[in-house]
C-alpha cells in the first residue's frame, strides 16, 4: 500500500530532524573529549543529558494532564527540572 506523499513527507523531515539532533548530541560529546586539559572547565560538566521530544503535544495537552494526574497546574515532574538556556 503506497503512502500519500505528504505523509511520507512528514516522515522524512522528522527522520531529519532526529537525526539532527543525534549529530548534534555527538558532536558535541566530542568536541568535549578532544578539549585540551588547558581549556578544562572549573566545575564539573553534566553527567546525563535529557533531550525531551514531544511531538504533538502542545500547551493545552500538558494543562489537561496536570490537571487529570495532580488537580493544579504546573505540577509535572518534568516541569520541575533545573533548566538553563545560556
Amino acid at each position: 500500500m503506497k503512502q500519500h506523499p505528504s505523509r511520507a513527507l512528514d516522515t522524512t523531515v522528522r527522520l531529519i530532524v532526529i537525526a539532527s539532533l543525534v549529530f548534534f548530541i555527538l558532536a558535541m560529546s566530542v568536541n568535549v573529549a578532544l578539549g585540551s586539559p588547558a581549556e578544562a572547565p572549573k566545575k564539573p560538566l553534566a553527567k546525563n543529558i535529557i533531550v525531551m521530544i514531544a511531538d504533538g503535544s502542545g500547551y493545552n495537552a500538558n494543562i489537561a494532564a496536570d490537571l487529570y494526574q495532580y488537580g493544579a497546574v504546573g505540577m509535572q515532574p518534568w516541569e520541575q527540572f533545573p533548566s538553563s538556556s545560556r
